[in-house]
């Protein structure tokens, strides 16, 4: 069969006389300038003003569908915009001449925190558990009372109404700090973990049992423990709901690295463990398989997600830097999956859940070695839903690391105590959202 050149004189000749060059449609690329997407806003509208590039001219950009007006000089777009409280979705479009769209999201965080200071407590403390009781009060247990110093057993009760603070009946058995509080569903509190001093030199640092505290004696008892004790500080534990019964799963800190040899070795796990709590024992169950996270972490913290799943946030200090240990972890697969890291490197800091699905990350401290060098001021705001945290502009009234956040049931978040540039504080904070 006898091939033409026609066909291929035609596509020739169609490139020459077509009056559009033939390129590959890019769209226009959008650069929000203000504000800062990464900073909680508090007021109730923003100037939005944002850049759009493309190789051909941009005829027009539309925020939710709104028009922005062109400002020649300063060559963007600008638009004063409305926010609600909470998480505002901003769809932000831009075209150019020929119709080429870019489009882009943006998600904006308005929230508005009034931050006060409170009555002190009767005991300056840090790493400390603050736990709340049925009654409205606030359970301060154990902790540092100055640096590098031992733990103390000294317990008392606050009460966020009057702002007055009294010893309770017994302190603990054992004196603990960097420990866990556990509330039970009838009322009682378990504690567990923690070490008689920090950092933890030796065994015998390590507070091998468990207590239980009763509020209708206002009084502490040790809890039978059976299998591997826990022999860990600085971690963090929760609840982990399960048919055969409650488990608490426990996550890191310092502790026995070879707890299957005669001899202790010091340092910091990247293990779980868990143990089954029933009939007012402690018993180990197991470890979790495989370590779910990638470095040894202490003075993180677990916030609760749902479903068994938790965001670990904290950060890891070395003599060369630091490194984000944020992760999602999900228990069920199991598997952990990176977040993006704090806006401030940070750990030794609370949390506390402002409102579904707002949380708070308050405080913490920058290391140097194992010791605080420097103090966190600064809240942020981590949204799981989106994965991200947010800055808010205004900072606690003292930086501090050791901290303990505890939500009361008017909707305040109570911070207690730390570790300051002063030393450990007796000092309280009151954090509620303006509305």
């Amino acid at each position: 069969m006898r091939r033409t050149g026609w066909p291929y004189l035609a596509v020739l000749l169609l490139g020459l006389y077509c009056d559009r060059p033939m390129v590959a449609v890019a769209p226009p690329e959008i650069t929000v300038l203000e504000p800062d997407p990464n900073t909680v806003i508090r007021t109730a509208e923003v100037d939005l003003r944002v850049r759009a590039t493309s190789f051909r001219p941009i005829s027009g950009l539309w925020a939710n569908g709104l028009p922005l007006a062109y400002r020649e000089s300063d060559r963007s777009w600008h638009l004063r915009l409305a926010l609600r409280p909470g998480i505002n979705r901003i769809v932000l479009e831009a075209a150019d001449l020929e119709g080429v769209r870019g489009r882009d999201t943006l998600y904006l965080l308005r929230l508005s925190l009034r931050i006060r200071r409170g009555a002190d407590m009767r005991q300056a403390r840090a790493f400390h558990t603050a736990t709340p009781l049925a009654d409205g009060t606030i359970l301060l247990v154990g902790g540092l009372s100055h640096p590098d110093g031992e733990a103390m057993a000294e317990v008392e009760r606050y009460d966020p109404r009057t702002g007055r603070s009294y010893p309770t009946a017994g302190g603990l058995i054992r004196a603990r700090a960097g420990h866990v509080a556990l509330p039970l569903s009838d009322g009682r509190v378990l504690f567990f973990g923690g070490a008689r001093r920090y950092p933890p030199r030796t065994a015998a640092d390590f507070v091998r049992e468990a207590e239980l505290y009763d509020p209708a004696t206002d009084r502490f008892h040790l809890l039978p423990l059976a299998g591997y004790p826990v022999d860990r500080a600085f971690f963090d534990a929760v609840w982990y709901p399960h048919p055969n019964g409650p488990y608490i799963w426990m996550l890191g800190g310092w502790g026995d690295l070879a707890p299957a040899s005669p001899d202790f070795v010091l340092g910091i796990r990247q293990d779980g463990r868990f143990y089954l709590f029933r009939n007012d024992s402690l018993s180990l169950y197991g470890s979790s398989g495989a370590p779910l996270y990638l470095e040894p972490a202490f003075g993180h913290l677990l916030l609760p997600l749902g479903a068994r799943t938790y965001a670990l946030l904290n950060t890891a200090f070395y003599s060369a830097g630091s490194t984000s240990q944020n992760q999602l972890l999900e228990l069920d697969r199991p598997r952990a999956r990176a977040l993006r890291p704090f806006h401030q490197a940070r750990t030794g800091h609370a949390a506390a859940e402002l409102q579904p699905g707002i949380w708070l990350v308050l405080g913490g401290a920058v290391l140097t070695g194992s010791m605080p060098g420097s103090f966190v001021p600064s809240i942020e705001c981590f949204i799981p839903a989106l994965e991200r945290f947010y800055l808010y502009p205004e900072p606690l009234f003292l930086a501090r690391a050791g901290l303990r956040a505890t939500k009361t049931p008017d909707d305040r978040i109570m911070l207690s105590g730390g570790w300051s540039a002063q030393g450990i504080s007796r000092a309280v904070e009151w954090i509620e959202l303006e509305r």
